[in-house]
C-alpha cells in the first residue's frame, strides 16, 4: 500500500496505481486516447485480490497496482466485438511500450485488462 499513488488522468479521472508505473500509465493513457479516438469512461487499477476473485489462485497484478481495466462493461472477458477491438491503436500504444494486453491472451481473452509486467 505504501507504493500506491493517486494518478489523475488527462480526462480528470482518478486511478490508484503503483508509483513506478503511474507516470508512464498516465502518459500512455493520454496518447492512446488521442491516437485511437477512444476515451474510456471507466478505469480502475489497484485492488488487493486474487486472480478472477478466486482465493485458490495467485494474487492478481491489480494487487500491486501494476494492472488496470477499462470499460469492463464494454470490453468484457471473452468479448470479441469491443471498443478495443474497433480501436486497435489504443491497445498498440500500450503494447509498443512493453505493457501486456489481455485482448491478446489466447486461453482467457480479457480485452479490458492491461498490465506492466515486463
Amino acid at each position: 500500500r505504501a507504493n500506491i499513488v493517486k494518478l489523475t488522468l488527462h480526462t480528470g479521472q482518478h486511478v490508484w496505481c503503483h508509483r513506478l508505473v503511474a507516470h508512464e500509465m498516465g502518459e500512455l493513457y493520454k496518447k492512446a486516447c488521442e491516437v485511437s479516438g477512444y476515451t474510456p469512461t471507466k478505469v480502475a487499477a489497484w485492488v488487493a485480490r486474487h486472480m478472477r476473485w478466486d482465493n485458490t489462485r495467485n494474487l492478481s497484478t491489480h494487487s500491486w497496482g501494476i494492472a488496470f481495466d477499462i470499460d469492463w462493461h464494454l470490453n468484457g472477458i471473452r468479448m470479441t466485438d469491443t471498443p478495443l477491438h474497433r480501436h486497435p491503436e489504443w491497445v498498440q500504444t500500450f503494447t509498443d511500450a512493453g505493457w501486456n494486453a489481455g485482448i491478446h491472451w489466447n486461453s482467457y481473452p480479457d480485452p479490458m485488462h492491461f498490465q506492466r509486467t515486463q
